[in-house]
């Protein structure tokens, strides 16, 4: 198993370097023990009837609220604010009961109503930090119970977070924040309002000139100190200082017992890598792939394996999975069509025959160079103009009856659409070419009905009834009628055959 520590880092007791107050002495002087105090505020001022006294974080001292109006109870930190880049604000109180008052913990009037309150719309139990910016809450923050406040304003990721004891409870977007006044900066109050209330209790106020990072929040929880660990292993790590395995990656912690009083919290910033085996890469490359676990160049699908040494100082066996996909030169496409062609390849419409090439990517991912072979033939027309007795029959097969102008679609001899216009005139048998009494009939071409005049003349009839033009019978007719329906008849030439004592006359008409 390979181990690296890469760093240890301590955090314990990083005082901050704007304002700083542990509340653990006595009188009125508060000294501001911060890294780099600004000018004038090396110590703050207790106001009014305010008093240190109380048990504050891990058992040192606290101020004590006196619920009074903060224009006479107040600690005066001489500090007129100027802040215009990142800043954690962090304080502790505890004994902050509801109440329908609201009681500030910190302001500056003149600093654009810089402040922190609770009750009112913050709500009974909370925090909530206003200003120049988005209010941040801290749900829970401000009770009975002792709680550790902390906002971080970090304007490289544009947004405040707030901390309750340690833990991230609400994050604002935030750009551009400046904050800056005339001072003072007032701790325990705001204004003319009602500072801290009477009873409870705040200790270590903290101001920074800088976004802490989560380990040094969570190490102002124990302010016995704190440490980290920064620590890389393969599979899984045994941490002495809680006696744990640990096999996923992770921030662990465990609290030290201090003899001041405070308990000491250790960090562990563990990252777990794993030593691969059958790790597989699935390629699939065109022509050739060069592979940078090795180094080498393949022509060949198969499956590859090398032995490393991964970054993490973990083995690894990984293995490829290649598949080459040769890029494809010179398929063509041959192609006849009438008239015009739509090439799928590229949905272009081709009139004229010819050579044409497309570059495409095939569904292999390489490159495909095609090529249209294309040949156009062209759809021909033609009029012609045609006389027929009684039926015609065009060049495409169709009958036709009656005179018009008729279109037939036939192949040309290159196999495209021939389109030939007919110009029909159709005449028909006269009757007295078939009959030697003068009997006819009307109209003809009929499509509903025949009339039949001069039935006078034949004696005797004994029948009558149509035939088609092959002499099949279609129809019965009564004998005498003068009057016959048709129009159940499909179109075509038929006869009306009449049986009577001077033989059989036949009548021809046309249906349409």
């Amino acid at each position: 198993m390979s181990i690296t520590i890469c760093a240890s880092n301590v955090f314990g007791q990083s005082n901050p370097e704007i304002l700083y107050y542990d509340f653990n002495g006595s009188g009125t002087n508060i000294p501001n023990l911060a890294t780099n105090p600004p000018v004038g505020a090396d110590t703050a001022n207790i106001v009014g009837s305010l008093f240190l006294g109380g048990i504050g974080q891990c058992n040192t001292g606290a101020i004590v609220g006196s619920g009074n109006s903060s224009s006479t109870d107040y600690v005066n930190t001489n500090w007129a604010p100027s802040i215009d880049s990142s800043w954690t604000l962090s304080f502790w109180t505890s004994n902050v009961a509801p109440s329908a008052t609201l009681y500030y913990i910190f302001g500056d009037v003149n600093a654009t109503s810089w402040r922190c309150f609770t009750n009112g719309v913050a709500g009974p139990d909370n925090w909530l930090l206003r200003g120049p910016h988005a209010d941040v809450l801290i749900p829970g923050g401000a009770t009975v119970a002792p709680h550790l406040n902390t906002w971080v304003y970090d304007d490289v990721a544009g947004e405040i977070r707030a901390y309750l004891d340690g833990a991230l409870v609400t994050t604002v977007p935030q750009v551009g924040l400046n904050i800056s006044g005339t001072g003072p900066l007032k701790v325990m109050g705001y204004s003319s309002s009602t500072g801290m209330a009477a009873g409870g209790l705040m200790d270590e106020f903290r101001l920074y000139d800088r976004a802490l990072a989560p380990a040094e929040i969570m190490d102002l929880m124990a302010q016995g100190g704190g440490s980290t660990e920064v620590v890389s292993a393969c599979d899984s790590y045994y941490w002495p200082a809680d006696s744990t395995t640990f096999t996923t990656s992770g921030l662990y912690s465990t609290v030290v017992p201090g003899s001041s009083g405070c308990d000491s919290t250790l960090y562990l910033d563990l990252t777990i890598n794993t030593s691969v085996s059958g790790a597989t890469e699935t390629i699939a490359a065109c022509d050739s792939f060069v592979w940078l676990q090795n180094g080498l160049t393949y022509t060949i699908s198969g499956m590859y394996t090398e032995n490393v040494l991964a970054s993490s100082g973990c083995d690894s066996t990984l293995y490829l999975d290649l598949t080459i996909n040769s890029s494809v030169l010179g398929a063509i496409d041959t192609i006849v069509a009438c008239d015009s062609f739509v090439w799928q390849q590229n949905g272009m419409m081709y009139t004229t025959g010819g050579f044409y090439t497309e570059n495409l990517t095939t569904t292999s991912g390489c490159d495909s160079i095609l090529t249209l072979d294309l040949t156009i033939n062209l759809s021909t027309s033609s009029s012609i103009t045609e006389t027929a007795l009684d039926v015609y029959s065009s060049p495409a097969g169709n009958s036709y009856t009656t005179s018009g102008i008729y279109t037939d679609v036939i192949a040309n001899a290159v196999g495209c659409d021939s389109t030939i216009t007919i110009d029909l005139t159709v005449q028909y048998t006269s009757l007295s070419e078939l009959n030697q009494f003068n009997v006819h009939l009307y109209p003809n071409p009929t499509s509903t009905t025949i009339n039949v005049f001069g039935m006078e003349q034949l004696i005797d009839v004994t029948k009558m009834y149509i035939t088609s033009i092959s002499g099949e019978c279609v129809l019965e007719v009564p004998k005498q009628s003068t009057n016959i329906e048709v129009e159940s008849l499909v179109n075509g030439i038929y006869f009306l055959n009449i049986d009577h004592s001077g033989g059989l006359t036949t009548l021809r008409f046309v249906k349409n």
